[in-house]
């Protein structure tokens, strides 16, 4: 073929290309309310269908600390906030190759009672026999499964 027409079939790529972008941004522009109501079911399924938790705090840690000494890191990982999993998934997994995670378990089974924040917040301490570290362990009540959840382990 010649230049020409390869110039031609080019910029026809082009004129495509920007009209299916003006097609996108104009729907956008046009109907907002669907890209929001988009991500508001994205976050209601992630909250509600991905998670597991306890009706109290206490039965949040039993629960997580079982699926934990089970080896279950999958079911353990449904425990945490979905915004936090990213952030303990990979070293739960080499906590449990490398037996670190049992450090996690012993401190967990060490927790006594915790501190209510409002209704919505709930912190359980522990502190080392050995060193006298302590270690905190948050959790916030998820409204839209009606349980509790780890934030921070």
């Amino acid at each position: 073929m010649n230049k020409k027409i390869w110039r031609k079939i080019y910029w026809g790529v082009v004129i495509l290309l920007i009209l299916f972008a003006a097609v996108g941004i104009v729907n956008n522009i046009r109907d907002p309310d669907a890209a929001y109501s988009r991500l508001i079911d994205q976050y209601t399924y992630e909250y509600t269908e991905g998670v597991k938790g306890g009706a109290t705090p206490r039965e949040t840690l039993d629960l997580f600390v079982a699926a934990i000494e089970a080896g279950d890191i999958d079911e353990a990982l449904l425990y945490i906030d979905p915004e936090q999993r990213q952030y303990y998934e990979a070293d739960m997994r080499e906590g449990l190759k490398n037996g670190n995670l049992q450090l996690v378990i012993d401190d967990l089974k060490r927790v006594d009672n915790g501190l209510e924040s409002g209704n919505t917040r709930y912190e359980f301490y522990s502190t080392d026999p050995q060193t006298g570290s302590r270690f905190t362990y948050d959790l916030v009540y998820n409204d839209l499964a009606n349980i509790w959840m780890f934030e921070s382990i």
